[in-house]
């Protein structure tokens, strides 16, 4: 179940996180399957989600997601910024809050980070939370 919105997680109970790569299927797909490939060889402890060419959940474009411990996020973050080979990536914490995870408590690598629109993300929040969790984010979860 969700902590209350008022809540604040503890940064130490941060088990993994997340990262979201953004692409064009008709466009970067190719610049989204060398940085996988990268991702993979580089640090092999990560999971790798299945690829979403179709939008899925409040993802507003195609993407994959990566799985990390946060003992790597250190490492694996500085390595993301600099060879993401111009990608969005949306990268969040797993604090249990799959909503604000993906909004509050996310950082994104470009100015136009496409989950911070989070399909209608206002609207949203006016639905009933469990129902919203269920739909949009547990079908879709990688988790270590």
């Amino acid at each position: 179940m969700a902590r209350p919105m008022s809540a604040k997680p503890a940064p130490s109970s941060i088990a993994h996180y997340h990262a979201h790569v953004y692409y064009d299927p008709l466009k970067t797909r190719d610049h989204a399957e060398r940085l996988r490939a990268r991702i993979a060889e580089e640090f092999p402890q990560v999971k790798l989600g299945r690829w979403h060419d179709e939008l899925v959940g409040p993802h507003t474009r195609s993407m994959y997601q990566v799985a990390f411990p946060s003992g790597l996020l250190a490492s694996f973050l500085p390595w993301l910024m600099l060879n993401r080979d111009g990608l969005t990536v949306l990268l969040h914490p797993e604090t249990g809050d799959e909503l604000r995870d993906h909004t509050a408590h996310a950082a994104g690598s470009a100015a136009s980070c496409h989950c911070g629109s989070m399909r209608s993300s206002t609207a949203m929040l006016r639905h009933d939370r469990a129902q919203l969790e269920h739909k949009c984010f547990r079908s879709n979860r990688l988790t270590l």
